[in-house]
């Protein structure tokens, strides 16, 4: 009778998506625990929990295959890719420029590195590893994307542009190549091209939440097509809430419109699901007031102010000042 329970269970859990996901885990688990010092087991394990979004599980293994074998490349890769996962954009940077070291002949490793130059804030760098990748591969995704993507935080318009329509010849039906040309192109008022590609990419990527709300916010910059831009950050809101950005774009929307009651409607669903939107809380308290309505004006503005992000307390300047002339 047990064996029969037991069969069951097993067969039940066969077709459940959770259970097939756990197999290559546990089997890459008991690898690992019969031989704890081989960094390809390691590094292996550590790739599944990536596959899996287990980003902690997978540094810890990364790490430590990296302290087994330094130069691994796969292994630096890996601890770079989850420190980038986890927010850890210094220790990440570090890892994957180790990783070029030992992998000098790496796209994969290039592309990484650029990825950690960009959010490091140093653009520059970042758009010449992307150059010295597309040297190698033309046709390589993510630096086509990336080199206008980094000219762009570099404040380098014209190259930006320049590169983001190689992006799109190469990539004609990439929805991130059509937005990134879409943003050079509107930071050089050429709102009508602009336009067309946002509208190609919305169509491209349906699911997608960027398109509907980059072209709301065109829209709203130049003052025309109001209508659609309301509906269409109520969209791009539906597809992705974001912390009610995109409910507080439909928002500016519907008040340029004259329809200020609606606009407070969408705020304040926005602000009760993400209270610590402080912005929200203040756009209602904004409009609250032009109603002439300054009890709720003002019970927005507290809230925001109870959700504003508090200074640590200094020492005393006049403290510092009178010790250092006694």
């Amino acid at each position: 009778m047990r064996i029969a329970i037991i069969a069951v269970i097993v067969a039940a859990c066969a077709g459940l998506p959770g259970c097939r996901e756990a197999d290559p885990i546990s089997r890459l688990e008991a690898q690992v625990r019969a031989d704890p010092d081989s960094p390809q087991a390691l590094v292996a394990l550590g790739d599944a929990y990536m596959d899996a979004e287990m980003y902690h599980n997978a540094y810890v293994r990364y790490k430590q295959a990296r302290d087994l074998s330094p130069t691994s490349g796969d292994a630096l890769m890996g601890l770079a890719r989850a420190d980038d996962a986890l927010g850890n954009v210094t220790d990440g940077l570090e890892a994957a420029t180790a990783a070029v070291e030992a992998l000098p002949d790496s796209v994969e490793a290039l592309n990484l590195q650029a990825d950690l130059l960009l959010q490091a804030g140093r653009p520059d760098e970042a758009a010449a590893n992307y150059r010295e990748v597309l040297a190698a591969e033309p046709s390589n995704r993510d630096a086509l994307i990336g080199l206008p993507t980094a000219y762009l935080a570099a404040q380098k318009p014209a190259p930006a542009e320049e590169a983001a329509r190689t992006a799109v010849r190469r990539l004609p039906d990439d929805a991130d190549a059509l937005l990134v040309l879409a943003q050079t192109l509107v930071l050089q008022d050429e709102s009508a091209e602009a336009e067309t590609h946002l509208r190609r990419a919305a169509e491209l990527a349906p699911d997608d939440a960027r398109p509907p709300f980059r072209l709301a916010e065109l829209f709203i910059r130049d003052g025309r097509n109001l209508e659609e831009a309301a509906e269409l950050a109520r969209r791009s809101a539906d597809l992705d809430a974001a912390e009610g950005v995109p409910a507080s774009l439909a928002a500016v929307a519907l008040q340029k419109l004259g329809r200020t009651q609606e606009a407070l409607e969408i705020l304040h669903e926005a602000a009760l699901n993400y209270p610590r939107n402080i912005r929200l809380w203040l756009m209602m308290a904004t409009m609250y007031r032009e109603l002439g309505d300054e009890e709720r004006a003002a019970r927005a503005a507290a809230i925001a102010l109870r959700f504003a992000p508090r200074r640590r307390p200094g020492p005393d300047p006049g403290s510092a000042g009178s010790a250092a002339g006694d």
